[in-house]
C-alpha cells in the first residue's frame, strides 16, 4: 500500500503558489486544522524566528499517486544544536516552540491517513534523507499516532525512541451559554465587580475585530506590556512586533484576528490578542499594566474575552500550552502533550549516553556528600 504514496521534499523558498493553495485546502481536513499550522503563520515564523544561515527549512508534501491527492504537509527544518561539546544534526517542525510563539505544532496530516503519513515520513528519513542525528517534535498532540507508533516506526537497533509528557494547555468549551458560564465562577464574579465597583464610570470593555482597528489595538497591547512585567518580552520586542505586525495584517482581512481591551477611561488596563481559525479560538496573548494588579485585571479581562465568544457557533477556545494554571478554573479539559525525540543509533548517541550519564553520576555523587556533610556537622 505505501508504494501508492511518495514524499517530495522541497525547499521552502521554492513553494509555488499552487502549492501554497494545496497546503490550505488540507487544513480544514487535518487531524490538527489549527491557525498555527496555516501558511500564513509558518511563513511569517520563518521570516522572523528562523536563521536560515544555520537551519534550512523544507517541506515535505506525502501525495497518493494514484489520485495526485495531497494527503499530508510536514513543514521541516534541519539545523544544529550544540550538547556537551559536539553539534548534533537536528530535525524538527520548521518553527519550533524554542525559538517562536508556536503552540502546539503539527503537521497538516488528512485525518484519514496518519498511519500511512508517519509511515512515509519515517522511511523518507531513514532511507532518503539519511543527514541527522535527532528528530525532535516538542508538544505532539493526543491525537497523533506517533504517540502511538513511535517505538514500531522508530524500532532498535538502529534507533531510540523517547517521549516525556510536554506543558499542557487549557481547552474552554464555548458552546455553554452565558449564564452558564458566569453561574459556575462565583470568585471571577467577584474580581469582575470589584473591577468595576473601584472603576466606576470609567470602566469599559471592547472586543475590536475590524482590521481597520487593528494598528490601533497593537499599538495600545505594546504600551501595556511595556508596563507590565512582560516589557520587552513579547509583542513589546523587536522581533515579535514585527512578526505580530505582519500576522495580524494577514489574518485580520479573513475575520481570524481580534483583540479584547479593558479600559480605564482611555487608559488600556488589560489588552488580549486571540485568533480563529474555524469553530476554535485561539487565546494566544494577554497583558496588563503592573499598577492596576490588585485587581486582578488579567482574569478580569479573560473573562471577558472568552464571554465574548460565547454564542457564538464557537466549539473551543485553545490556551497556549503551558499557559499560567489560573485559566485552569475555567478549563473543561487539560490538553496534555508529549515531547518527543527519536536518536539515531551512531557514535554520537553513545556519546551523549556517556556524557549524560556522567553528569547524572556527578550530581548523585555531590548530592550524597553534602548530606554526609550536613550529617556530620549536626553531630559534632
Amino acid at each position: 500500500m505505501a508504494s501508492r504514496f511518495h514524499l517530495t521534499k522541497v525547499n521552502f523558498s521554492d513553494l509555488t503558489e499552487s502549492l501554497i493553495a494545496e497546503w490550505e485546502a488540507l487544513l480544514p481536513q487535518s487531524t490538527r486544522p489549527s491557525i498555527y499550522a496555516s501558511f500564513d503563520y509558518i511563513d511569517l515564523s520563518v521570516q522572523h524566528y528562523v536563521d536560515e544561515e544555520t537551519k534550512s527549512v523544507f517541506i515535505l508534501f506525502l501525495r497518493d499517486l494514484s489520485s495526485q491527492k495531497l494527503v499530508a504537509v510536514f513543514p521541516m527544518s534541519r539545523g544544529e544544536r550544540p550538547c556537551y561539546k559536539k553539534n548534533v544534526r537536528m530535525i524538527e517542525h520548521a518553527v519550533t516552540t524554542h525559538n517562536s510563539d508556536v503552540d502546539k505544532p503539527y503537521p497538516i496530516i488528512h485525518r484519514d491517513y496518519e498511519k500511512i503519513a508517519w509511515e512515509s515520513f519515517r522511511d523518507f528519513f531513514k532511507r532518503e534523507y539519511t543527514d541527522w542525528d535527532w528528530i525532535e517534535y516538542a508538544e505532539v498532540i493526543p491525537e497523533s499516532r506517533l504517540n502511538h507508533a513511535l517505538k514500531t516506526l522508530f524500532s532498535l537497533p538502529y534507533f531510540y525512541t523517547k517521549q516525556n509528557s510536554g506543558p499542557v494547555s487549557p481547552i474552554v468549551d464555548l458552546t455553554q451559554n452565558k449564564d452558564q458560564y458566569w453561574a459556575a465562577h462565583r470568585n471571577m464574579r467577584k474580581k469582575y465587580r470589584r473591577m468595576q465597583r473601584v472603576l466606576g464610570d470609567n470602566y469599559s470593555y471592547q472586543v475590536f475585530t475590524q482590521p481597520d482597528d487593528m494598528e490601533q489595538c497593537l499599538q495600545e497591547y505594546i504600551q501595556t506590556e511595556r508596563l507590565s512585567w512582560k516589557v520587552n518580552q513579547g509583542l513589546s520586542e523587536e522581533t515579535g512586533e514585527a512578526f505580530y505586525r505582519g500576522l495580524i495584517s494577514r489574518l485580520a482581512p479573513k475575520g481570524q484576528a481580534c483583540f479584547g481591551i479593558l479600559y480605564d477611561g482611555n487608559t488600556p488596563v488589560s489588552v488580549e490578542l486571540s485568533f480563529i481559525y474555524l469553530d476554535t479560538v485561539y487565546f494566544a496573548h494577554g497583558t496588563y499594566n503592573n499598577e492596576y494588579k490588585k485587581l486582578s485585571p488579567g482574569s478580569v479581562s479573560t473573562s471577558k474575552f472568552i464571554e465574548y465568544f460565547l454564542e457564538k457557533n464557537y466549539r473551543r477556545g485553545d490556551f497556549l500550552a503551558g499557559f499560567a494554571h489560573y485559566i485552569n478554573a475555567w478549563s473543561s479539559e487539560i490538553y496534555p502533550t508529549k515531547d518527543t525525540v527519536v536518536f539515531k543509533i551512531n557514535p554520537l548517541f553513545f556519546y551523549y549516553v556517556f556524557m549524560w550519564s556522567k553528569e547524572k553520576l556527578r550530581l548523585l555523587i555531590k548530592r550524597n556528600w553534602n548530606k554526609i556533610v550536613n550529617n556530620a556537622s549536626q553531630n559534632s
